[in-house]
């Protein structure tokens, strides 16, 4: 409890106590987002289909969505920097 909020641990131990791929990613790895695709894709998703498959499939694409904007937004400052020092030190023509 932190401020008088519950607060939602966000690894397991994963790399010490994790028995298998699944113990890790399910159960261990990154809680906070696990239970955010789950309760926001997965849940919804296999409700109306009936397929969990496609609700973990629909919970992955969109995991992979949101790991690609994080990082496009964490690392672009970086590359931009790095561009214009690479035209600096090497012109093109």
């Amino acid at each position: 409890e932190v401020l008088g909020f519950d607060t939602i641990p966000v690894w397991h131990s994963p790399l010490l106590l994790s028995t298998s791929p699944r113990d890790f990613w399910s159960k261990r790895w990154n809680m906070i987002i696990h239970k955010l695709m789950h309760r926001t894709y997965f849940v919804p998703i296999h409700r109306r289909t009936g397929s969990a498959i496609f609700g973990a499939f629909c919970a992955f694409v969109a995991s992979a969505i949101f790991h690609e904007c994080m990082w496009a937004v964490a690392v672009s400052p970086i590359a931009k920097e790095g561009m214009r020092f690479g035209e600096a030190r090497f012109p093109s023509g």
